[in-house]
C-alpha cells in the first residue's frame, strides 16, 4: 500500500529488496632495484571491479505491485459538499474535506489504481515479473608506474617516474545498450542498440609524468618540491545508475480507476499504460475495492522491450526520461604540486 499517509502513519516498503555486492579482485607487483646513486622502482596494479546491483527501486519504478489510495484520482462516490450544505459559516473549509475524502478512500478500502514495473530482458526481447532488478556492472583498471630515485649529491635527490592508468570503459555482463546517435536528437532518431561497453572512449592515453626534488643544505632545514598529473576513474555506482535509465529497461505498469460519474453514479472503465494489460478482476468489475476483489497482482505486459529501445518520434513533454554517457568521455585529469 502507498499514498494513503496522509491520515495515518502505516507501515510500508517501498524498496523491497536492495543489495550491493562489490567485489575486486587485484593483481599487485612491485619491483625495486638499486644501482649506484639510482633507486629504480616499478610496479603494477590491475583491478577487476565486480558490482551486481540489486534494487526493487529503480528511478520511480518498483517492480513489485503497489496499491495507491488517492482521493484526488479516485473518489468514493460521496459528494461531501453537496451533503453538508452552501452555508460558509458551518461548512467546513477545503483542507478538512479533502482529507474526509482521503480517509474514506482509505478506510473503505477504495484503491485509484495499482502499478508494477516490469524488467526487461534484452537478450529474448520480453518482459518479466521479479522481486528485484540487477545490473552487473564490470569495470576493469590497469594502472603501472616507473620511476628512479636518484641522488645527484648527498644533500640533493631528484624523483622522475610516469604512470600509465588504461581503464577500458565498463560494461554490464548480461546486457549494455547505448544510442546509437547522440541522446540530443540532433542526429536524428535516437535508437538504443546493444553494445559491448557503456561508451567508445577507453583512455588509452592517460599518462602522468612525476617529479620531486628534496634538498638538504644542512641538518636542520629541508626544501622539497614536485609535481604530478592525476587520473580518476568514473566509480561503478554511477555506471548501475545509468543502466537504469535505458529505454525499455523497466516498464512501469499503472492501472487507473476513475471515479465514478458525479451525474450516474455509473463506475468507468480502468485504463492502463501503453502495452500493459488491466487486470481481469478490474475488466469485469471496475469499480472493484478491497473488500470485493481488488487484484493484488499486475499481468505480464503484452509490449516488448525492442519497441522501447526503439520509439517513435515524440514531443519531450511525451518522451521517457533516459540516460546515457558521452561517447567520448574523458578520465578525469587534475594536477598536483608541492
Amino acid at each position: 500500500m502507498l499514498g494513503s499517509t496522509l491520515n495515518v502513519d502505516g507501515p510500508y516498503c517501498l524498496s523491497p529488496h536492495t543489495q550491493r555486492a562489490i567485489t575486486a579482485p587485484q593483481i599487485v607487483d612491485n619491483l625495486t632495484w638499486i644501482h649506484g646513486k639510482h633507486t629504480l622502482r616499478a610496479g603494477v596494479n590491475f583491478r577487476f571491479y565486480i558490482h551486481n546491483d540489486s534494487r526493487g527501486f529503480f528511478g520511480g519504478s518498483v517492480v513489485e505491485p503497489i496499491i495507491r489510495f488517492n482521493r484526488q484520482n479516485r473518489l468514493g462516490g460521496f459528494n461531501i459538499p453537496a451533503q453538508i450544505g452552501t452555508n460558509t459559516t458551518t461548512k467546513p473549509n477545503s483542507t478538512d474535506i479533502n482529507r474526509l475524502q482521503q480517509a474514506i478512500d482509505e478506510l473503505a478500502g477504495i484503491p485509484s489504481r495499482i502499478q508494477q514495473a516490469f524488467l526487461a530482458n534484452f537478450g529474448n526481447d520480453t518482459y518479466g515479473s521479479t522481486n528485484f532488478a540487477t545490473v552487473y556492472t564490470r569495470a576493469h583498471q590497469y594502472d603501472s608506474y616507473v620511476q628512479d630515485e636518484w641522488k645527484l649529491r648527498p644533500s640533493l635527490t631528484l624523483n622522475l617516474g610516469v604512470r600509465w592508468e588504461y581503464n577500458p570503459a565498463p560494461y554490464d555482463a548480461k546486457q549494455t545498450l547505448v544510442p546509437n546517435v547522440l541522446p540530443d536528437g540532433s542526429q536524428g532518431n535516437v535508437t538504443y542498440v546493444k553494445a559491448d561497453r557503456w561508451f567508445k572512449n577507453n583512455n588509452i592515453g592517460s599518462v602522468g609524468p612525476r617529479m620531486a626534488i628534496a634538498w638538504s643544505p644542512n641538518n636542520k632545514t629541508s626544501v622539497r618540491a614536485g609535481y604530478s598529473w592525476l587520473f580518476d576513474t568514473l566509480s561503478t555506482f554511477q555506471v548501475t545508475a545509468m543502466a537504469g535509465k535505458v529505454p525499455g529497461f523497466l516498464l512501469n505498469c499503472i492501472t487507473s480507476i476513475p471515479t465514478p460519474s458525479p451525474t450516474t453514479g455509473q463506475q468507468g472503465q480502468a485504463t492502463t499504460t501503453n502495452g500493459c494489460v488491466v487486470p481481469p478482476a478490474l475488466v469485469t468489475s471496475p469499480g472493484a475495492r478491497i473488500s470485493t476483489g481488488f487484484p493484488v497482482t499486475v499481468p505480464t505486459p503484452t509490449i516488448t522491450p525492442s519497441a522501447a529501445s526503439s520509439p517513435v518520434a515524440q514531443p519531450s513533454t511525451q518522451a521517457p526520461a533516459v540516460g546515457a554517457f558521452d561517447p567520448n568521455i574523458r578520465t578525469p585529469l587534475c594536477t598536483s604540486g608541492i
